[in-house]
C-alpha cells in the first residue's frame, strides 16, 4: 500500500512520498531488540515511530518539503542540518531524497549513538554526526568549513533554555541559513495552550523537589521552608542562571518570579516552554520571522477522531496564516534579514 504523505504535485513531493513509503515499511519491520541501543532509547524510538508511525513521517515530510521551497537552489545542492534530531526520520528523509549534505546533531551522545545504530540498520548514513549544544555545533561546522542553507528542528525549540542565544549564535556562524522550526507549544491555540498549562502544573512539583534538593545541598544553614520557597520561585530558572543564583544567594535580595506556568529543570531543559509569538520575534531579531500552521493527524482507526482531524485541517487551511489558532502545532520560520 502506498501512502500519500504530501499532496503537492511536484517532482520533489513525489520523491519524498516515494522515500517515505520505503522508510515506513523499513521501520515497521525493524528488529529493535537485535540492535545495541540502551533500553531507554529503544522505548523512545518505539514511542516516536510506532505509536503514530504515519503521522511522524507525514510531519517530517511536510517540514522537509516546505523548508526546501525557501531555498533558491535544487535540493541536490542544499546543505542541511537537523538540530536536536534525536532518533527521528527528518534527517533520514533528507539524505534519502539526495540533499547534497546532511548533518545530524543532538545534545546527548547517547542519542547520537542510537541514531548511528538505527541509521546503519536502515542503510542511510549521514555526512556528519555532531554532538553538542549550538555553540559547540557551530564551532565544529566552522572547523569543517560547512556552510548551511537550512537548519531544521522538529519539536526542539520548546526545550532550548536560551532561545535568544540560540538564534544569535546561529546568525553569527551561519548568517545565510534559514531556520525552520516546528513546535507543539502553541500559545495561540487555546486547546494547545491549556494542554501545556496542565503539563506544567502536573510536572511542577517534581521540578521544585529537584531544585529544593540542590538548594539544600548548596546553601549552608538554609531552612527547609526557605529552600521550598526559593525552589518554587526559581521553578522557571535553569542552567547557569540557576546555579549562579544559588552561589550568590546570600548577596541577592531579589528573587525572580516564575515565568507564567513554565518550568525548567536544573540543567536548563524547558518542559515544553510556552511563550507568546512576539518573544520569538524579539529573540530572533536578526531574522524575518513567520508563524505558519501545522496539520492534524487524520490516520486514526476511530472514525470520530479521523473526522475531527479532517475538519480541523479544513478550518486551518481555510484560515491561512491565522490557522495557527486551530493547528495542533506551528512553525517558526526565520529568514536572515
Amino acid at each position: 500500500m502506498n501512502y500519500q504523505f504530501l499532496k503537492h504535485n511536484t517532482n520533489l513531493a513525489q520523491l519524498i512520498n516515494q522515500e517515505c513509503n520505503k522508510l515506513f515499511v523499513q521501520i515497521a519491520n525493524l528488529n529493535l531488540d537485535a540492535l545495541e541501543i540502551e533500553p531507554y532509547f529503544k522505548e523512545y524510538f518505539n514511542r516516536c515511530h510506532f505509536t503514530r508511525q504515519y503521522f511522524t513521517l507525514e510531519t517530517s515530510a511536510k517540514l522537509l518539503y516546505d523548508a526546501l521551497q525557501l531555498v533558491n537552489k535544487p535540493h541536490t545542492q542544499v546543505v542541511l542540518m537537523d538540530y536536536g534530531a534525536g532518533i527521528g526520520t527528518l534527517y533520514i528523509l533528507a539524505k534519502r531524497i539526495g540533499v547534497k549534505q546532511v548533518i545530524y546533531n543532538d545534545y546527548l551522545p547517547e542519542f547520537t549513538h542510537g541514531a548511528k545504530v538505527i541509521d546503519t540498520a536502515l542503510g542511510t548514513i549521514m555526512d556528519e554526526y555532531i554532538t553538542g549544544d549550538i555553540d559547540v555545533t557551530c564551532h565544529q561546522l566552522k572547523q569543517k568549513n560547512i556552510t548551511l542553507d537550512i537548519v531544521l528542528s522538529r519539536n526542539v525549540i520548546e526545550h532550548i533554555y536560551n532561545l535568544q542565544w540560540y538564534f544569535e549564535t546561529l546568525y553569527q556562524y551561519q548568517p545565510k541559513a534559514i531556520i525552520y522550526n516546528s513546535t507543539t507549544a502553541n500559545w495561540r491555540n487555546p486547546a494547545a495552550h491549556l494542554q501545556h498549562v496542565l503539563i506544567h502544573t502536573k510536572n511542577k512539583p517534581a521540578v521544585v523537589a529537584e531544585k529544593k534538593e540542590y538548594i539544600l545541598q548548596n546553601i549552608a544553614n538554609i531552612t527547609d521552608a526557605d529552600a521550598q520557597k526559593l525552589a518554587t520561585n526559581l521553578v522557571s530558572v535553569g542552567s547557569t542562571d540557576f546555579t549562579d543564583f544559588i552561589k550568590n544567594y546570600s548577596a541577592t535580595s531579589i528573587i525572580p518570579k516564575p515565568d507564567y506556568t513554565n518550568i525548567c529543570m536544573v540543567n536548563g531543559v524547558w518542559c515544553e516552554h510556552l511563550i507568546p509569538y512576539k518573544r520569538y520575534t524579539q529573540y530572533a531579531h536578526n531574522y524575518n520571522v513567520q508563524f505558519l500552521p501545522g496539520i492534524w493527524d487524520v490516520n486514526y482507526s476511530s472514525a470520530l477522531k479521523k473526522t475531527l482531524g479532517k475538519f480541523l485541517n479544513f478550518i486551518t487551511k481555510l484560515l491561512g496564516k491565522s490557522g495557527v489558532y486551530t493547528s495542533s502545532y506551528f512553525y517558526v520560520v526565520c529568514k536572515p534579514k
